[in-house]
C-alpha cells in the first residue's frame, strides 16, 4: 500500500465526520439556545402567576379579617341591644374580642 492510497482513505473517512460533527453541534447549540429562551418565558409566566396567587391570598386574608371584625362588632352592639353589655364594656373591648375568639 502506497501513502497516497492510505492519505485518500483517510481522508474520504474524516471529513464527511468531521461535517457530521460540526453539524450536529451546531444544531444542539441552536436546540439549547432555544430551549433556554422557552424556559425564560415559562419562568417569566410562573412568576406572573405566583404573583397574582400572592395578591389574591392577601386580598382574600383582608376580606376575611374584615369580616371578623365586622362581626366581632355587629355581636357587641347586638349585646348592648339585648342588655347583655353596657356602654362601659366598650372600654374592655379588647378583652370582650379576646373572649370572642376564644368561642369561635
Amino acid at each position: 500500500m502506497n501513502w497516497n492510497t492510505i492519505i485518500t482513505t483517510l481522508l474520504t473517512s474524516c471529513i464527511p465526520a468531521i461535517i457530521s460533527y460540526l453539524v450536529a453541534t451546531n444544531k444542539s447549540k441552536s436546540e439549547l439556545n432555544l430551549f433556554k429562551e422557552q424556559s425564560k418565558s415559562e419562568i417569566e409566566k410562573m412568576k406572573y402567576q405566583h404573583e397574582s396567587e400572592i395578591e389574591r391570598l392577601k386580598i382574600q386574608s383582608e376580606i376575611k379579617s374584615q369580616s371578623a371584625l365586622d362581626e366581632v362588632a355587629l355581636n357587641f352592639f347586638n349585646d348592648i341591644v339585648s342588655g347583655k353589655r353596657t356602654i362601659n364594656d366598650l372600654k374592655n373591648i379588647k378583652a370582650i374580642a379576646d373572649e370572642f375568639n376564644s368561642e369561635n
